[in-house]
């Protein structure tokens, strides 16, 4: 029996280098364990038709890239500018799409607003939870001791846990979905600041 085929498109400026990399093999080998991978990296051949055959047969996507001036990369709009042409097509329509973006501090959040609706306009849907940003700041501050039980941290785990969870859950048209925490200390009563 074929495994379903998922393309992780990796945007980042550093490829196979960079932070982005890491939380992409993450994804990675956790669908591994059910679907087919293949990789592209966008700062190793940036010609959109050179992938039209790999975009076509896969089933869904997880798509990363790091934040540059409060946008994508380069790499990604050269990228998405060039798939213009097969926006609602077989190329995407229907498709599952999940995000990892990093960033030193802030941004992220935004840029994953900006390609969760990107690729909702190209056809593509996102499964709930699907998309991550994780920043250096967030990284160093839940090595402090303290913040180690803090549930308001998108962290490493949830990658595993919950993205590819859900993301395997869409391909394989179930619903057990997953959500992030209990928040056990979240309340939007208390002040967070002392």
């Amino acid at each position: 029996m074929n495994k379903k085929n998922i393309l992780i498109i990796n945007a980042a400026l550093n490829g196979r280098l960079g932070s982005t990399e890491k939380l992409l093999q993450i994804a990675a080998k956790k669908l591994s364990e059910n679907f087919d991978i293949d990789f592209i990296y966008l700062n190793e051949h940036n010609t959109y038709n050179k992938y039209l055959e790999k975009i076509l047969n896969a089933a869904g996507f997880i798509i990363g890239t790091g934040v540059h001036w409060s946008s994508w990369s380069s790499l990604f709009q050269k990228f998405i500018e060039g798939a213009t042409d097969g926006e609602g097509s077989k190329l995407w329509l229907g498709k599952p799409c999940g995000f990892v973006v990093t960033s030193h501090s802030f941004g992220g959040a935004e840029v994953l607003s900006k390609l969760i609706t990107t690729m909702n306009l190209f056809g593509c849907y996102t499964p709930p939870c699907c998309g991550v940003s994780y920043s250096m700041a967030e990284h160093d501050a839940l090595k402090l001791e303290k913040n180690k039980e803090k549930s308001e941290y998108w962290r490493l785990e949830h990658i595993d846990t919950v993205l590819c969870h859900n993301f395997a859950e869409s391909l394989n048209d179930s619903k057990n979905w997953k959500f992030w925490n209990d928040y056990p200390e979240h309340s939007l009563e208390k002040a967070w600041l002392e």
